[in-house]
């Protein structure tokens, strides 16, 4: 769903029945990789092909229908050539009948990525950033994790230059809806058709004003300060997702909401959610999750974790609250950490990465490891140069939490001209 991105390349894994995605090229398991192609598998690689036509819970059915499978130590190598340089990777993961866990591993092992144990008919996108490739050949070897005992199945794999380039994906959906070759089943367009709306149709301001309070609520989650950056990068797109029966997209830099929220329209604020209007707060702290690197999670089992990869009209969803061992460093669905590294409050010679080198995450003195990190603005004497790494010895942080007109200035994105 969403945009396409400006990936380099977009390959579609399977056989000989040929399912592919539009935009994607074909890569049956077979097509061994040379210097001549470029891009194929170091050898002959297991395929899976489920020739169900229906029930997927996703809309783009024929990428997730078939690809290349492994049980136990079984692997597969896939080589595209590139030139030297740092690349990034969205791996998908899933299959329609069985449950799966998968590993994937760039370059040797020096940059991995895993997903959660997927039920059947439960997918996943998992990204690899900053890939260096050094020898003019990207290589992702498929596995399983350590210790899984059933099946990997990898579906297709995104290549670009950058985060930025690669498509937006990991849809939250609607409980419940279906899908086919052809898009949303009968029932599933059925059901939406007879929606009446409860509540509001997005506009800029109200994106903006629960932006701003997602991310509020996520600072107080422990949050490392790549992930920091990556909620500041982040941007904010009203769409029509009907045709995807999405509430919500997330790409690496880019969320996108829908509109009206599939017909059901949109719950604004604080108070009791109505029963036949969908959570904007809970939507967008969703997405966000999926910025800081954490996937869907299985509906069947996530209970109301706020990763469930559906919702219903009338629930509401929260942040997970940070523990001892910081929650998100630890949570079995983070799938791509963007920095697993806590700033003390009088650590040496740390440094955090921003545009205007501004903004530090810090503890505060005096309170255990567990309580809640802050976000805090430098005087203009403690900042360096704008976008060069800030040495901190020791910062004094004020007893006032950060409001929300604070957090707009720290993490303001210019909203004009994306919205649709």
């Amino acid at each position: 769903g969403g945009s396409t991105g400006n990936a380099l390349a977009r390959f579609d894994f399977g056989g000989n029945m040929n399912y592919t995605t539009p935009g994607f090229t074909h890569m049956s398991g077979s097509q061994l990789f040379t210097t001549t192609n470029g891009a194929g598998f170091a050898a002959a690689s297991t395929i899976s092909q489920a020739t169900q036509a229906t029930g997927y819970s996703v809309s783009t059915i024929n990428l997730y229908r078939d690809g290349i499978t492994g049980k136990g130590t079984a692997t597969a190598t896939f080589r595209y050539t590139v030139p030297n340089g740092n690349y990034s990777a969205r791996i998908y993961v899933g299959h329609p009948t069985m449950a799966t866990q998968t590993r994937v591993e760039a370059e040797g092992g020096a940059y991995a990525v895993q997903s959660s144990i997927l039920a059947s008919n439960v997918f996943s996108a998992l990204t690899i950033s900053n890939i260096n490739v050094a020898d003019g050949r990207l290589d992702l070897l498929l596995r399983a994790p350590t210790g899984y005992t059933g099946y990997w199945l990898v579906c297709g794999v995104d290549i670009a230059t950058s985060d930025a380039n690669l498509p937006p994906t990991a849809p939250q959906r609607l409980d419940g809806l279906t899908f086919d070759e052809f898009g949303l089943e009968q029932t599933s367009t059925e059901r939406l058709a007879a929606v009446n709306r409860a509540g509001q149709v997005l506009t800029t301001e109200v994106v903006e004003q629960a932006r701003r309070e997602a991310v509020a609520d996520w600072l107080q989650a422990g949050l490392t300060p790549g992930q920091i950056v990556a909620l500041q990068n982040t941007t904010v797109q009203i769409s029509d997702l009907n045709s995807e029966g999405a509430f919500g997209f997330a790409g690496t830099r880019l969320i996108q909401l829908d509109d009206d929220a599939l017909g059901y329209g949109w719950h604004v604020g604080s108070g009791p959610v109505p029963t036949s209007a969908v959570d904007l707060g809970t939507v967008m702290r969703h997405e966000l999750g999926h910025i800081l690197g954490l996937s869907d999670l299985d509906p069947a089992t996530a209970g109301d974790d706020l990763m469930s990869g559906t919702i219903l009209p009338g629930q509401r969803r929260a942040v997970p609250v940070g523990t001892s061992d910081d929650v998100l460093l630890t949570s079995g669905n983070l799938v791509n950490p963007v920095e697993e590294k806590r700033l003390d409050l009088f650590e040496t010679a740390a440094t955090v990465q921003t545009p205007d080198a501004s903004l530090i995450l810090i503890e505060r003195e005096g309170l255990s490891s567990g309580s809640p990190s802050e976000i805090v603005t430098l005087p203009t004497s403690q900042r360096s140069s704008a976008g060069q790494p800030l040495s901190i010895v020791q910062v004094d942080v004020a007893d006032a939490a950060v409001d929300l007109e604070s957090l707009d200035d720290l993490f303001a994105n210019p909203l004009e001209g994306l919205f649709e």
